[in-house]
């Protein structure tokens, strides 16, 4: 059943290409251990990046991660999918610093 609700999650992946939401490439067991293969994003998530720095984002580059997480959510409203699990852990930053949402909640 666990698998079962993996599957259906990840499949939702699939679907969805945009520049604001961490691209999804596939997932398979090995070794009785899942693996999720997604795009590379260097810059780590909003939430280390506060926990690193101890302080929180400045007014701009709140700006600029609200603006491509917004974007990312136009996108899934779009598509007509929800994300469910919104939060700082789950907006990550690739290596140019651009925001993808990521980690549709169930």
């Amino acid at each position: 059943m666990i698998v079962h609700m993996y599957k259906q999650k990840s499949y939702s992946h699939i679907s969805v290409f945009s520049p604001h939401v961490v691209r999804y490439y596939g997932s398979y067991f090995k070794n009785r251990d899942l693996w999720i293969v997604m795009e590379y994003c260097g810059g780590g998530s909003v939430s280390d990046i506060i926990r690193i720095r101890n302080k929180t984002l400045t007014e701009d580059e709140i700006a600029t991660v609200l603006h491509s997480t917004l974007k990312g959510l136009e996108y899934l409203h779009f598509m007509r999918k929800i994300h469910r699990d919104i939060k700082a852990g789950n907006i990550l930053l690739n290596t140019e610093g651009q925001a993808k949402l990521a980690d549709f909640g169930v």
